[in-house]
């Protein structure tokens, strides 16, 4: 059986936990969890302080849940230790934007590159630097384009490259391309 969370508009982006065996992550307009327990799925509900739009979902290699936005920025959770229960308990809840070298509050996605944590942004990919708390370009991209492009989607092919879709910021071309791995 499986439980259902329904809000609506829909929901945008699933994960499921590595930290969290039996967890998955649903992002809607909120965040929501559910839980399998026995042979069964349980609604978890929505996590409290979360009313953004998400759009994309990653769990990095220490067990923060971090969020992409459709225009409030990034976001990343960091849970406590499991309850007894099982439950989710109460995150700690850590938002980023422009000041912290986001280069917009707006369509900032998270995604794996290499399993490594990366983000899909309106000036091309990022990469966080956790000792400075800064997001800036992933310089592995620089100079992928002679001009400004948004990134909207990114599919990673292993051994291959990634599928990118992109935007001219400027003339507002949309195309799609494989970034190809080089030596």
């Amino acid at each position: 059986t499986v439980a259902l969370v329904q809000k609506s508009g829909g929901s945008f982006a699933l994960v499921a936990s590595v930290a969290q065996p039996g967890r998955v992550f649903v992002g809607q307009e909120g965040l929501a969890s559910i839980r399998k327990v026995g042979d069964r799925w349980q609604d978890e509900g929505s996590l409290p302080g979360i009313t953004d739009q998400i759009r994309s979902l990653f769990e990095d290699h220490n067990g923060a849940l971090w969020l992409g936005s459709r225009g409030t920025g990034v976001l990343r959770l960091r849970f406590p230790a499991a309850s007894p229960d099982g439950g989710i308990g109460a995150a700690k809840i850590e938002r980023f934007g422009p000041g912290d070298g986001l280069p917009s509050m707006s369509s900032n996605g998270v995604t794996g590159i290499d399993g490594e944590l990366r983000f899909a942004t309106t000036a091309g990919i990022y990469r966080f630097v956790e000792g400075s708390r800064r997001f800036e370009p992933d310089p592995r991209f620089a100079g992928l384009f002679a001009e400004p492009r948004a990134i909207t989607g990114v599919t990673e092919v292993p051994g291959k490259g990634l599928w990118l879709a992109t935007e001219n910021t400027t003339s507002e071309l949309k195309q799609s391309g494989l970034a190809a791995r080089q030596a």
